[in-house]
């Protein structure tokens, strides 16, 4: 590897969604361009981006589709060079990091929900709310 690479290298991981991407990437086989999508919540102009970018650096590869794709699919799997810099990140509990984030994410998202939910069934239009009976004690 060149210093050019490294300097690549750095700028790539530096780069919003990249130690996602290759977080979410199954380790021994390939996924769809639409799972890494989901899974790295960023645009999909920047998904395409970091996707491009990990290919010009060997850390991805195109691999042919599986019999139950469907469409225009493209398939990517880690290279010997992605695995590599994969196992870097677990030994450094990135990958653990990455996977906190995107649970409290979706815990965030849940909750969101609910307090939703809540918002539309609470009669929070009525002028005299919050009722003086729901708000605890010590916030009176």
């Amino acid at each position: 590897m060149s210093d050019s690479d490294e300097k690549e290298l750095d700028e790539f991981l530096g780069e919003k969604g990249a130690v996602g991407i290759l977080s979410q990437i199954d380790r021994d086989d390939s996924n769809t361009s639409g799972e890494l999508s989901d899974a790295v919540r960023v645009s999909g102009t920047t998904y395409s981006k970091r996707v491009d970018e990990a290919l010009a650096l060997d850390l991805f590869e195109r691999v042919p589709k599986k019999p139950e794709d469907h469409g225009n699919v493209n398939r990517y799997q880690l290279t010997r060079r992605g695995k590599s810099l994969r196992a870097e990140l677990n030994s450094r509990s990135v990958l653990d990091t990455h996977q906190a984030v995107l649970d409290a994410i979706q815990e965030l998202e849940e909750e969101k929900e609910e307090l939703t939910e809540w918002a539309s069934d609470a009669d929070i239009a009525d002028p005299d709310w919050p009722y003086m009976d729901s708000i605890p004690d010590d916030m009176r």
